[in-house]
C-alpha cells in the first residue's frame, strides 16, 4: 500500500522572480516580495489566511514597522479522516519556490492506515483535492508536481504476537552492505534513518495502532472535535482490528534520489503513467529491502527463547496482592512450556489428565501459538528455523477478504 506522500508543488511563474546564472540560464527563482499585488503571499494571506512568519522585523520613523525575510512555518488543514501539512519553501539561487504537502494518504481516504491502496493517481489526489479545496489552484503549476517522498508499505503475518516480537528482536542485529540499523525500540527497528535515497523501518503495527488509539482517546476527552471520533472508530474497527493481529510492517520511505538513479521519473504525472503496470510497485519495494531480505536466508531464530516466553508469561499471567506480585501461575505455565519442549507435545499430552492439559494449553496458547507447540518433538531442535520462512511478505494478502477501495473522486490530472 501507499501510505504518506511528500509532494511539492511549485508557484506558477507569475509569481516568481526568475534567477540566472551567469551565463545567462535559469536556475531557480525567487517569491515576489509581500505586500505587491502580484506576490503569492499577499494573495493567500488574505484570501485564506494562510499564517506568515518573519525573521526580521524593523522599526520605521512613523511607528509602523516592516516585516523582512518572510516565510511560511509548518501548518495543516484539517479533513474528517486526518490532517494534511504543508508548508513553503520559497526559492533561491538553486531552485524554484513550491510548497511542499505531507500526509499519510491512506488516513485521508479511510481513517487509518493499517491497509489500503497501491493506487498513486487516487492517493495524490486525496491530498491535492483538500489542499486544492482550501487555497484553489491557481497560483501553482500542477504540471510539474514532484514527489518527494513515497511510503511504500507491506506485511507479513505471523503466528504468534510472541514471534512478531521476536522478528523484531533478531532485525535489530541485521545489517547488508550500505543498509545500516540506525535505531530500534522494542517494537521497531530502522535503516538508514536521514538518508536521502531511502529509509527502512520495520515495525509491529498492532503496537503502533495501540498508541494511536490512546492518543486519539485523550483528543477525544479534551473536546478536540468530532473528527477525532471518526478516526478513533477507524482504527476500532473489527476490519481493522483483525488485520494488525501478528502484523509485522515493512516501509520503505522511497525518496527523489532514489528513483532518479534507477531512472524512475519522479514528475506526478509521469510517476502515475509508469506505476499504471502494478508490478511495479511491489518491485520498488522489493528492491528498496532487498539487501534486508537477502540477508534473512543467513539468519535463524530461536522462536521458544525461554527468557522471552517466561517474561512474556509473567505479563501476561502475573496477579498482584497488596502491590505484591504472584508469580505463581505465569511459573506453572512455564513449567508445562518446558515439559513441552523437552519431551514432545504428544509425549506430554498422554501423560497428563486431559483437563489439566486442555486448561494449561489453552493459557499457554495466548503467548505462543497451538500450532507452534504441537510441532515440538523431543530430542528435535525444530525451534531454530530460518527467518526468511517466518518473514514472508504475499502481495496477494495485503488487505482483509471483503476489503473495498473506498471511492475518491481523483483530480485527473493523468490524461
Amino acid at each position: 500500500m501507499l501510505d504518506t506522500l511528500r509532494l511539492q508543488i511549485p508557484i506558477n511563474d507569475e509569481y516568481v522572480l526568475p534567477v540566472f546564472d551567469s551565463a545567462g540560464s535559469l536556475v531557480g527563482g525567487e517569491l515576489i516580495p509581500f505586500g505587491n499585488d502580484s506576490s503569492f503571499l499577499t494573495n493567500l494571506y488574505h484570501m485564506d489566511g494562510m499564517r506568515v512568519a518573519s525573521g526580521e522585523i524593523e522599526f520605521n520613523d512613523d511607528g509602523t514597522m516592516t516585516a523582512h525575510k518572510l516565510s511560511v512555518p509548518y501548518q495543516s488543514i484539517p479533513s474528517s479522516n486526518a490532517t494534511l501539512a504543508f508548508c513553503l519553501y520559497k526559492g533561491g539561487s538553486n531552485y524554484w519556490p513550491f510548497i511542499e504537502i505531507n500526509a499519510s494518504a491512506a488516513k485521508l481516504i479511510q481513517g487509518h492506515n493499517a491497509f489500503g491502496s497501491d493506487d498513486l493517481d487516487l492517493c495524490a489526489s486525496s491530498m491535492l483535492s483538500i489542499f486544492f479545496g482550501h487555497f484553489g489552484d491557481d497560483f501553482f503549476d500542477t504540471s510539474k508536481i514532484e514527489v518527494a517522498q513515497m511510503d511504500i508499505t507491506y506485511s507479513a503475518h505471523v503466528d504468534s504476537d510472541f514471534i512478531a516480537k521476536q522478528v523484531i528482536d533478531c532485525l535489530k542485529h541485521v545489517n547488508s552492505g550500505q543498509v545500516r540499523s540506525t535505531g530500534s525500540y522494542d517494537t521497531s527497528a530502522m535503516f538508514n534513518a536521514g538518508s536521502k535515497h531511502c529509509v527502512r523501518l520495520i515495525y509491529l503495527k498492532q503496537a503502533e495502532t495501540l498508541q494511536q488509539i490512546n492518543d486519539l482517546t485523550k483528543k477525544i476527552k479534551n473536546g478536540n472535535g468530532a473528527h477525532y471520533q471518526k478516526q478513533l472508530d477507524a482504527l476500532q474497527s473489527e476490519q481493522v482490528q483483525e488485520f494488525i493481529k501478528k502484523s509485522v510492517r515493512f516501509e520503505a520511505k522511497i525518496k527523489k534520489k532514489w528513483m532518479h538513479k534507477r531512472g524512475i521519473p519522479s514528475n506526478l504525472i509521469d510517476l502515475i503513467h509508469y506505476l499504471k503496470d502494478t508490478d511495479k510497485i511491489n518491485q520498488m519495494w522489493l528492491e528498496a529491502f532487498k539487501p534486508i531480505l537477502d540477508s534473512l536466508k543467513g539468519v535463524s531464530m530461536n522462536i521458544y527463547d525461554d527468557n522471552e516466553v517466561l517474561e512474556s508469561l509473567k505479563n501476561a499471567f502475573t496477579s498482584y496482592k497488596a502491590d505484591k506480585p504472584n508469580y505463581s501461575k505465569p511459573l506453572r505455565l512455564f513449567r508445562f512450556f518446558r515439559s513441552l519442549k523437552n519431551e514432545g507435545f504428544q509425549n506430554v499430552k498422554q501423560t497428563t489428565s486431559e483437563r489439566t492439559f486442555y486448561r494449561l494449553l489453552k493459557d499457554l496458547t495466548q503467548v505462543v501459538s497451538k500450532a507452534a507447540l504441537q510441532n515440538i518433538v523431543s530430542g528435535v531442535e525444530s525451534n531454530i528455523i530460518p527467518l526468511f520462512k517466518v518473514v514472508n511478505i504475499d502481495f496477494n494478502k495485503q488487505v482483509p477478504a471483503d476489503y473495498v477501495e473506498p471511492e475518491f473522486n481523483k483530480l485527473r490530472l493523468v490524461v
